[in-house]
């Protein structure tokens, strides 16, 4: 399941006194309005209710939509960031190819705009690109390489493809928080809530699960879809919104460069999916505003970048659940050198990716499972590692296993060698072979098996 959001980039440079500060551009990213389900009906009413069929805008969707660009009309058009009449030199928008992307841009933008003299809507032209070829704005989550990880935490070594779906599945399996409610049905469920024509057809239960419960799973699920939050993993962060990253960053500095007066746009506008955005969260250092409560339709992250009267630029981030809901500081800049645009450019760097990561092209060192070393408990002093951690972060998957206890050791390779430290703390650390073969140690033994104990000698 996708949802998708929009991103707004807009420029302004009007005269500001010596000692205030000078906004210079905002960033909007906002959700899709509200939509169908990916599969299935909360009620009997809701196919009917959502004629344009499964994964496509309501017409309370557009409604939202155009909710949401009043509030943004308000915040920034009557305040002579851009012209109300809509100039091509101004604005420029692309949207992931998805139906539901692509009308949401056009209520949205058509809210943002004054009408012409016969009353009709102003709609910019919407640029976009076969998803295939997409990827900026749309998440390839058909690529099963990047998904270690999740493999590791649900032990899905009977999976060869489809990982996305599997881990989606086992979350499901093992999280899904609604009694008496089909855990199949999560998506309508959740999705469905929002719309008055559909509510009262729904059971007590799936309102309940609705209202929270609902929406955390649907968080989790999305989270770790996007390698992001407690589900971290760059391969899949990078994949998701390295691209877009590195286009933000790149939109900031154009605008902090550009000579008054500015030929750039003055605003950008990006439709994405949730995943991307979640993402794009994680990356910028935001995500714990959600709360573990997936965004609702039409919520918005905003970053407002301006210069100080030392010539200093930062990057302040808003966030807006909903369309009528109010802006909501994430506090990103209660430290100023924190959200510095070079700070902001130095914490992100990681991520920012020039061309894309195809599926299947994630290095094979990255690709070790946890099951290739058996971890035995056979002798009286022997127990459980005390900690046992895989680090994806780096160019290849390492792997640091913990023993504690009196005299602490961890025994390799069935008798094959032994490391202690002579304290009550052993540790050993393994890497994965270039081929993603095998465990190996630093002076490049294979390792299938460890044993961890301690006692008085």
């Amino acid at each position: 399941m996708i949802l998708c959001f929009l991103l707004v980039s807009l420029l302004s440079f009007d005269a500001a006194t010596a000692d205030e500060d000078v906004l210079l551009s905002v960033n909007i990213v906002i959700r899709h309005a509200d939509r169908a389900a990916t599969q299935g009906w909360a009620t009997p009413q809701s196919e009917e209710i959502l004629f344009r069929g499964k994964d496509q805008l309501s017409d309370d969707g557009i409604d939202n939509a155009y909710t949401a660009g009043k509030h943004f009309r308000k915040r920034y058009v009557k305040t002579s960031f851009i012209d109300n009449r809509y100039l091509p030199s101004e604005v420029y928008v692309r949207s992931s190819p998805v139906d539901r992307c692509l009308m949401t841009a056009a209520a949205f933008t058509n809210a943002i705009f004054t009408k012409t003299s016969n009353d009709r809507p102003i709609i910019p032209p919407i640029r976009s690109t076969d998803a295939e070829l997409d990827w900026t704005l749309f998440p390839h989550l058909e690529c099963d390489d990047g998904f270690q990880d999740v493999r590791d935490r649900f032990n899905l070594t009977n999976v060869d493809h489809g990982y996305p779906a599997a881990a989606s599945a086992a979350l499901q399996a093992t999280e899904w928080d609604c009694p008496d409610v089909d855990s199949d049905l999560f998506d309508a469920v959740v999705s469905e809530y929002p719309n008055p024509l559909i509510k009262p057809y729904m059971t007590k239960p799936e309102k309940t699960c609705a209202k929270l419960n609902g929406r955390l799973f649907m968080y989790k699920n999305i989270e770790l879809l996007a390698g992001a939050g407690a589900n971290f993993n760059p391969i899949r962060l990078k994949r998701n919104a390295g691209l877009l990253t590195n286009e933000l960053i790149n939109n900031f500095k154009e605008v902090t460069n550009c000579d008054s007066p500015c030929t750039e746009y003055k605003l950008r506008i990006y439709v994405t999916h949730d995943v991307v955005v979640l993402a794009i969260a994680g990356i910028f250092g935001v995500l714990d505003r959600y709360q573990g409560i997936n965004p609702s339709f039409a919520s918005a992250l905003i970053f407002e970048t301006y210069r100080n009267p030392n010539n200093g630029t930062y990057v302040k981030i808003w966030r807006k659940d909903g369309p009528s809901n109010d802006f909501d500081d994430t506090h990103n800049c209660d430290s100023l050198d924190g959200c510095s645009l070079d700070s902001i450019t130095q914490t992100v760097a990681p991520y920012r990716m020039t061309t894309n990561i195809p599926c299947g092209t994630t290095p094979k060192c990255q690709r070790c499972d946890a099951n290739m070393i058996a971890l035995v408990i056979d002798g009286n002093s022997d127990h459980t590692m005390d900690e046992d951690v895989i680090d994806r972060t780096g160019m290849c998957v390492t792997r640091t296993f913990t023993c504690r206890g009196p005299n602490a050791n961890i025994e390799l390779n069935n008798g094959g060698g032994v490391v202690t430290n002579h304290t009550d703390v052993a540790t050993f650390t393994v890497s994965c072979n270039e081929n993603g073969t095998a465990w190996m140690s630093y002076e490049g033994v294979p390792i299938t098996q460890l044993e961890c104990a301690s006692g008085n000698e």
